[in-house]
């Protein structure tokens, strides 16, 4: 599989902001990329309980301008910590306004849009707090 195109959806440790383009270099060498489309934003989480969300982003993208102009091989979406830091509930995979099922709309959103890219989706660090 050629991989050219990475699209990118996180908080603050996405964004390639920290450490002079972070991880961005790395991964755009290594995986051989031409583009990375990078859609992350600080303090950010994926249900619209916390700013900027993902589910805002998509429902935005959605409206004014998918596809993108460079289709994705790959997705990486990196959220989860700032949905446990803003309260959003856990849930149901029926509920969007829940982590669960915000997560079925963003992966069937990003899969209704891109069928044929690799969505990897690394799971959120361990909170000791409760």
């Amino acid at each position: 599989m050629s991989m050219r195109n990475l699209l990118i959806y996180g908080d603050s440790l996405s964004t390639g902001t920290h450490g002079e383009n972070a991880y961005l270099d790395t991964i755009r060498r290594e995986l051989g990329l031409e583009n990375i489309m990078n859609f992350a934003v600080g303090s950010s989480g994926l249900t619209e309980h916390t700013p900027n969300s993902m589910m805002s982003i998509l429902r935005k993208q959605i409206a004014e301008f998918f596809p993108l102009e460079n289709t994705p091989d790959i997705i990486l979406v990196w959220h989860g910590s700032n949905d446990w830091y803003w309260g959003s509930p856990l849930g149901s995979y029926d509920d969007e306004q829940s982590f669960r099922g915000a997560i079925r709309f963003a992966v069937e959103t990003l899969r209704k849009q891109y069928p044929d890219a690799l969505i990897v989706w690394p799971t959120s660090i361990f909170r000791l707090e409760k």
